[in-house]
This record gives structure tokens, C-alpha cells and sequence, in this order.
């Protein structure tokens, strides 16, 4: 027995020892969590009270069911969401919670379906939809109507034979945008019933699109739009097609209450309260008959989770009180947000910079999707969006399996799991994205204010704006990570602390570091693909791009002084990172004219010098500006803007192809009195396409014949 135990002994010695040589090989390394802008003990406290769960639990609560609004809430009371959400505020003990109906001079009316019901008559009597069970069945903007009409099936072939059709008391029945047939309102049809979807109509026919609006035209009486399953829709067309006769009866209930919004505000105070603080936003209602859980309860709720979180670790003594004060707003999409700055314009004054939440919740496996970081565009240079790449970095390096590196805690997939017990065991991934709007954050962006947004989403999104836009496609452990990625970014920014404000100017620096190397890049591959003389074109596009990239990483590192005033430490440090940056351009330029001139030997090419022209020396000199500043509250004026090219079919093609809406966007921002055409016209290039003297002066003196800016030159 004693040998048989020495044997047994010295063979789990062996064991052991194996064990310990293949844990220290080569292939096997200990994992190291990457560093951040915050300390690893504030990031632990904020991991252990974060809570995706509650963030969940409140969505569900506030967008659990479609619900049809009551006359209550359009009138009397509060909307449901903004009534439950300042309750729930309310008991967070945040230092600031306030509630009210906000409204606007350009706002008129809220349209609001209370009840809608679809029923075929022959060729058998049955119920199709009704309202209260399929909350996407009634377009917004129908009327009040009781009709009984004949299904005619009409596609996207019969849109220019509409005058020729016989629709005087018909129905149409459509796979196609409803927009596409309101021409036909004007010629005796009674409504429009439209199956289109154009989210998933083949992995997902029964789902049913949200129509945000009915175009009418001049409607020979009342009319009304539906929106049925494509399933459905294919089998009525069946029925139609096949000759048999079928007739509706459609009877609906719509009201045009007046316009409001519900608009929550909360705040976590600073210990300098008369310092500009950051911004939190999520829109609670998009139009108030679509109710969506992900789009967009899921940001609202996950703002309320880092409101909840900040006021936790504070009054737990976690963390110190920041030192800049963290801003929450929530109200209607767009317009809401808008009407806020109109009413508070003091408000304006105390915001450094925005972070949207837009569509944040889902599954991420679910939509094979990614959570998007969206960045400002350019004339609102910030930190911010190397802020949120860093936590965002962080949670994905720390929420995937990694090959060949041995984790701390057994059974566990992920080095750092930041995820939910009821949530799912997915990895995270994230993209950034340059700017696109169309949420809150364009409010910011598309305005005069010099605030800089951000926004966060997860995209694709296959239940988006539809009748499946519910809380069973959100996932806590996504609105955990998203909620931990907030909260991080608002202690960054506003914390006060000298360590984590320097970590942040180099965090800024290597985010912008980067995008120069890229500028370098992009420069070296157009050199290399020149074939032909060019009048040194390329040479002069790609040194401009390296030039504007280097002056942005300037200008993003000028920001961050916004946060280190009276910071001794900070500001020297800033200093040296910013003469640090000043050294890029000279470097760079040297590099890339050196290039120029070997790839044009190799080429067969001579290195061209660009000459100006002059229609260069007339950018050069004039410096437009606006004739109306675009105030935050005010809304950017979109039509007007695109519409001065209407008249001439080449300045349209030249706009729209060359310059294209975000660019035409960007350049009406960037007019400020202050720059010059050719200011302009080297961002642009830079940002989005090279833009050419001459085609900027066209579009100026566009906008100048409307009457949206005045062309001067430089005194």
C-alpha cells in the first residue's frame, strides 16, 4: 500500500508539474485588462451597482405593450412613459427631477388613432385587424372615416396609369409605399391599404411596419391608410387577382390633439454647478402613437440606469462628486429635444457636449448587428468620441473569448464579464461611424451651438419601427454594458480628477494620432494610383487632408481645456501634447513630398506644383456668412437649403453627387463669418469628397441668390 501510494504520489506530481509548464508556454499568457481613462477602482465600483436588469425591468414596464393613447394623456395628464419615468427618477434621489409639457408656435397638432377596425364583407364576413391588437394598423394622419369599398390591387407599374384607373369608391390594396398612390385620393379612392414592408418581409411576413404619415394630396373627402402584414397582404392579393370581388368595410376613430411634449429633465450636480456639464438625451415618444421598446425606451431607460448609478456611487461615497454636473433629458424625438432649448435658452449656455441614446437595447446576435459609436461631424470637433471608444474598447476586450489566454475565474467565458444572469453570454462588439443624424443628437450637431453630440445604437435592427418592437428583443446584458459605457464616459468628462483628465488628453491625442496616419495613407494610395499628369491635383488633395487632420488633433486637444481650467498639471501637460501635434504636419509633409517624388519617377511622371487659379484667390478672400444663425431650439433649415439648387439641373447634380446632403450640411455649418471659402472648401474635401474653387463658389452663390447667406471679403 505505502509504494502503490509513493507511485500514485510521484505520478500527480508529474501531473501537476505538466500542468503548471503548459500554463507558463508560450501560447498561454495571463490576461491583462486594458487601461482606461478611469481608475481600475472606479471601474470596479461602477461594474458592481451598474444594473442592466433594472434597466430592462423599467422598459418593460414602460413600453411592455403597444398601448393606444387615452384622451388623458394627450390633454389632462402626463404621457404614460413620462409619468412612469419621473416616478421612478424621483425615488433615485437624483438632485434634480422635473416634469413638464413643453410646446412650440411651430407645432400645432398631435394625431392620435384610438380605434381602427378592418373587416371584409364578401366574399366571406370576417374580422382582418383592428387597432387595439395591431398598434401599426392605422397610418398616421388618417381621418375619422366608416367606409365600405372593393379591393383593387395597384403596384409600383400602375403609379403613372393612376389617371387612367377607375378608383371613384375603391380601395387600393398595395405592396408599395402608400406615398407612391396619394394622387389617387384626389381621383375618388377611399383609402389605402399597404402590406409593404421593408424591414424583413421574407424571414419575418407577419410583422407590420409604423407609417409615420399619409400623404394625401387633395383628397376628394375623408381617406384613410392602413398597414397590414405582407402575409395578409399576400393573401388578399390572391384573392384579388384570382377575379374574385372582395369588399372592406373600414371604420376608424382619429383626433388631432394639440401639440405637446412630455419632457423629462433630471440632473446629478457638480461640485461646480456654474461650469458647463455634459448631457445625457433619449427621445421617450416618436410621433405618440408608435410606442417602440428598443426605438427608443431602451436609451431612456438605460439613461435612467446611468442617472441612477452616478447618484448610488455618490451618495455610497464610491466615487467623489464629479465635479462638472451630468445632464439627463427625454422628450419627444426631434422636436421635443428642440423645444426644451427654446424654452430653456440659458440652457445652451451650460452644456459642453451631448451623448444620445437611440436604439441602444437589442440583441446583438439576434440582428447579426453591431453598437454604433456615431462621431460629430467635423466642425464639432470633440474628445468625446475618443471618450466612448475607450470604455467601449474596454468592454470588448474584455467580453470575448480570446485563444491562448488563461482567465482568472474558472467557467467563466470572458476575462471581465459585464453581463446579466437573465441577460445573454454574447461578445460585444462595436464600430464607429461618422455622422448621419436623424436623432437627437442632430439637434446639437445641426445648429450654430457649439456643442458637440455623440450617439449610441445598435444596427441592423429587424424589428425596427414595426409592431415587434418589443421588450422581449432587448437583452439586460446589452443594456448593462451600454449603461457602464455612459457612466464611464460621464465620470471621465466630468470628474475633475487632474489623472483622469490627462489620461483623457491622451486618449484624445492617440484617437486623432490615428486618424493622421490614415489621412497619410489615403494620400500615398491616390499618389500611387495617378497614371496622368494632373496639375499636381492629387499631390495637393492628399497634403490638405494630412493638414486637416493634423489641425483637428489641435483642435481637439484646444478642447479639452474646457475641462482643465485652473488645472495647473493639465494644462501643461495639454501644452506639451499640443506642441507635440504641431510637429505632425512639418514631419508628414516632408515624408509625403518625398514620396511624391520617387512613386511620379517610378510612374514616369514629373512632381507637379499645384497652381492657383482664380477662382482660388477668389475663395481665398471672401468669407460668407448667414443671414439667420441656426439657435439651438431653432431647426436647421433643411428645406430651404436643398432647395436653392432646384432651378438649374447641373447645380443640383453638382450639389447633390459632388457635395451631397451631409457635405451641403456641414458647409452651412461651417459659415460663421469668420472662415473663408477656401477654409471651407479644405474641410470638405478632407471630410467627405475634394471639392474643387470653383464648385464651392457655385454652391455659395447659390445660397447667397436665396437669401440664406451674404458673400464678403476679407477686410
Amino acid at each position: 500500500m505505502k509504494r502503490r501510494w509513493t507511485m500514485t504520489a510521484a505520478l500527480s506530481a508529474v501531473l501537476v508539474l505538466g500542468f503548471v509548464f503548459l500554463s507558463l508556454s508560450p501560447a498561454q499568457e495571463m490576461f491583462r485588462a486594458p487601461e482606461t481613462i478611469l481608475a481600475e477602482k472606479t471601474l470596479r465600483a461602477i461594474l458592481d451597482e451598474v444594473s442592466g436588469q433594472i434597466a430592462f425591468n423599467n422598459e418593460a414596464m414602460m413600453a411592455g405593450t403597444n398601448r393606444i393613447r387615452t384622451p388623458e394623456e394627450m390633454t389632462a395628464g402626463l404621457m404614460y412613459e413620462a409619468d412612469y419615468l419621473h416616478k421612478v427618477l424621483k425615488g433615485y434621489g437624483l438632485d434634480e427631477v422635473t416634469v413638464e409639457s413643453l410646446t412650440r408656435p411651430d407645432r400645432t397638432t398631435w394625431w392620435v388613432g384610438h380605434d381602427a377596425e378592418l373587416r371584409m364583407v364578401s366574399p366571406e364576413a370576417k374580422r382582418l385587424a383592428r387597432l387595439v391588437e395591431q398598434p401599426a394598423l392605422l397610418i398616421r394622419g388618417s381621418d375619422t372615416v366608416d367606409c365600405e369599398g372593393e379591393l383593387v390591387y395597384l403596384d409600383r407599374r400602375d403609379v403613372a396609369k393612376l389617371a387612367e384607373a377607375d378608383l371613384k369608391g375603391k380601395i387600393i390594396l398595395t405592396p408599395e409605399y402608400p406615398g407612391r398612390f396619394s394622387r389617387a385620393f384626389e381621383m375618388g379612392a377611399l383609402g389605402i391599404v399597404s402590406y409593404e414592408n421593408s424591414i424583413d418581409p421574407l424571414g419575418n411576413p407577419d410583422q407590420v411596419v409604423f407609417d409615420m404619415g399619409l400623404r394625401k394630396g387633395k383628397p376628394a373627402g375623408k381617406v384613410f391608410g392602413y398597414r397590414i402584414s405582407a402575409r395578409q397582404g399576400a393573401q388578399l392579393r390572391d384573392m384579388v387577382l384570382q377575379g374574385q370581388k372582395v369588399v372592406v368595410h373600414v371604420k376608424t376613430n382619429t383626433v388631432e390633439y394639440p401639440w405637446k411634449a412630455d419632457t423629462v429633465f433630471a440632473a446629478v450636480r457638480g461640485t461646480a454647478p456654474e461650469k458647463k456639464g455634459l448631457m445625457f438625451t433619449a427621445h421617450l415618444f416618436e410621433r405618440p402613437a408608435k410606442i417602440g421598446a428598443n426605438d427608443n425606451v431602451s436609451g431612456s431607460v438605460v439613461l435612467a440606469e446611468i442617472a441612477r448609478t452616478l447618484a448610488a456611487l455618490v451618495r455610497d461615497g464610491k466615487i467623489p462628486r464629479p465635479e462638472l454636473s451630468v445632464y439627463f433629458l427625454w422628450s419627444e424625438e426631434g422636436s421635443g429635444t428642440a423645444a426644451f432649448f427654446k424654452s430653456h435658452p440659458g440652457m445652451a449656455g451650460r452644456v459642453l457636449g451631448a451623448i444620445n441614446m437611440d436604439m441602444v437595447g437589442e440583441s446583438l446576435d439576434a440582428n447579426s448587428a453591431f453598437f454604433y459609436i456615431e462621431t460629430p461631424l467635423y466642425s464639432k470637433v470633440t474628445y468625446l468620441d475618443a471618450v466612448a471608444r475607450n470604455f467601449a474598447e474596454y468592454v470588448f476586450r474584455t467580453n470575448i473569448e480570446q485563444q491562448g489566454v488563461m482567465l482568472t475565474t474558472p467557467g467563466e467565458r470572458f476575462p471581465v464579464p459585464i453581463v446579466e444572469k437573465n441577460g445573454s453570454k454574447q461578445s460585444f462588439r462595436y464600430l464607429m461611424q461618422r455622422f448621419s443624424g436623424g436623432s437627437d443628437h442632430g439637434i446639437f450637431i445641426e445648429s450654430d451651438a457649439d456643442i458637440p453630440a455623440l450617439s449610441f445604437m445598435v444596427w441592423p435592427d429587424l424589428w425596427y419601427h414595426t409592431d415587434q418592437d418589443t421588450p422581449d428583443k432587448s437583452d439586460p446584458t446589452q443594456l448593462k454594458r451600454v449603461a457602464f459605457i455612459g457612466t464611464c464616459a460621464a465620470l471621465a468628462v466630468c470628474s475633475g480628477s487632474e489623472e483622469t483628465l490627462m489620461k483623457l488628453a491622451r486618449a484624445t491625442y492617440a484617437e486623432r494620432r490615428g486618424s493622421v496616419e490614415d489621412a497619410f495613407s489615403e494620400a500615398v494610395s491616390g499618389i500611387s494610383s495617378r497614371k496622368a499628369a494632373d496639375g499636381g491635383k492629387v499631390y495637393r488633395n492628399g497634403l490638405n487632408g494630412v493638414t486637416q487632420a493634423v489641425r483637428l488633433t489641435r483642435a481637439s486637444l484646444e478642447r479639452v481645456r474646457e475641462l482643465a481650467a485652473g488645472k495647473a498639471n493639465t494644462l501643461k501637460f495639454l501644452d506639451g501634447l499640443v506642441e507635440e501635434a504641431s510637429r505632425l504636419l512639418p514631419f508628414y509633409a516632408k515624408q509625403l513630398k518625398s514620396y511624391y517624388a520617387l512613386a511620379s519617377e517610378i510612374q514616369g511622371l514629373k512632381p507637379e506644383e499645384s497652381k492657383p487659379g482664380a477662382d482660388d484667390a477668389a475663395v481665398a478672400k471672401m468669407v460668407p456668412a448667414k443671414m439667420t444663425p441656426v439657435r439651438l431650439g431653432e431647426f436647421f433649415p433643411f428645406t430651404e437649403l436643398f432647395d436653392s439648387f432646384s432651378a438649374d439641373r447641373n447645380l443640383q447634380m453638382l450639389a447633390f453627387e459632388k457635395f451631397g446632403a451631409q457635405g451641403l450640411i456641414e458647409m452651412f455649418i461651417l459659415i460663421d463669418g469668420k472662415r473663408s471659402l477656401a477654409d471651407i472648401r479644405d474641410l470638405l474635401s478632407f471630410e467627405f469628397e475634394a471639392v474643387e474653387s470653383e464648385e464651392i463658389l457655385k454652391i455659395a452663390k447659390a445660397l447667397e441668390k436665396a437669401k440664406l447667406i451674404k458673400l464678403e471679403e476679407k477686410k
